[in-house]
């Protein structure tokens, strides 16, 4: 567990993660999906009129989600048909993956008005190849789509999923 703390808290900083020093070495560190997200709870999903899932704040150019077609705006509500409430159940179904794996992720598309859902298959990537710039902002309830565990707690520049959902869709 401790060796399991290091390797989350080094991928949360978007560092490179060494598993030649653990057991059960591998090649790979762990898939990688590329989103940064919010959870759409079942309360802002009820006032801002969108499903629940993870809504992608950035879909990092050139990574696994973008080239897939996830955008900015759209609401992920399923991966590897496991219904994905939260950024947490989203990179635990990621965690059960290497890089090289094809999964199926169902969106909800912004431009649709959240009506329509899409299917798109998703080759995942290797988290220590992604980039780090893209990787370091994390803090409060968004993420990088990588297997480590989420960082909870609120960034002071983007307030609450709450106020984040408000300051898009008003209300």
């Amino acid at each position: 567990i401790s060796s399991a703390t290091s390797v989350i808290h080094s991928l949360m900083k978007g560092e490179a993660v060494d598993h030649s020093s653990t057991e059960n070495s591998s090649s790979t560190s762990g898939a990688y999906l590329g989103i940064n997200g919010w959870d759409v709870s079942s309360e802002n999903s009820m006032v801002y009129g969108m499903p629940q899932g993870v809504y992608v704040t950035k879909s990092i150019d050139n990574q696994p989600a973008s080239k897939a077609g996830i955008k900015k705006g759209d609401i992920i509500t399923s991966a590897d048909g496991t219904a994905v409430t939260s950024m947490e159940e989203l990179k635990n179904i990621i965690s059960k993956h290497k890089s090289g794996d094809k999964i199926k992720i169902i969106i909800a598309t912004r431009d649709s008005g959240y009506d329509k859902k899409s299917t798109v298959e998703v080759t995942l990537a290797d988290a220590s190849q992604a980039p780090k710039e893209d990787t370091e902002d994390n803090s409060g309830n968004r993420s990088n789509g990588s297997s480590g565990s989420q960082q909870q707690g609120n960034d002071s520049n983007q307030g609450s999923a709450s106020e984040f959902f408000s300051k898009i869709f008003g209300g």
